[in-house]
């Protein structure tokens, strides 16, 4: 599988997804969802770290980023997106995350970030801010 996942912090409450070329569909919703399992099982907060150093697939991108948002377990606070992509897909990625957001406001706060090194610092950040 063109994935890894892993625990990317001592305390376990960031989970990295990391994305490699060439990803299908089915790759891509095979690894969202084992995350989301991983995450699903812990009784604490988890953030969700999506690192895509790929191309999103050929395909309809809307229903395969739906169903993986739809299946967010309630214990993801957050999934930061860290994209390897700087073109015109991810604006469109980024336009179909806010539809998502807005329509599943219930679901962890969604927010893309320049790099790894960023998405640590938010998580840490907000750790520290929590009571």
């Amino acid at each position: 599988m063109p994935a890894t996942i892993g625990w990317d912090d001592p305390e376990e409450c960031n989970l990295l997804v990391t994305l490699t070329a060439p990803i299908t569909w089915s790759d891509f919703q095979d690894s969202i969802s084992e995350a989301q399992q991983r995450a699903a099982a812990v009784d604490r907060a988890v953030n969700l770290l999506i690192w895509t150093q790929a191309a999103l697939p050929p395909g309809f991108a809307m229903p395969n980023l739906r169903g993986v948002f739809q299946r967010q377990p309630p214990n993801v606070q957050r999934v930061l997106i860290i994209p390897g992509d700087q073109t015109t897909t991810l604006m469109f990625v980024k336009r179909i995350a806010t539809v998502l957001q807005q329509v599943f406001p219930q679901k962890g706060k969604l927010q893309f970030v320049d790099s790894l090194a960023a998405a640590r610092q938010l998580t840490t950040e907000t750790r520290l801010k929590s009571p």
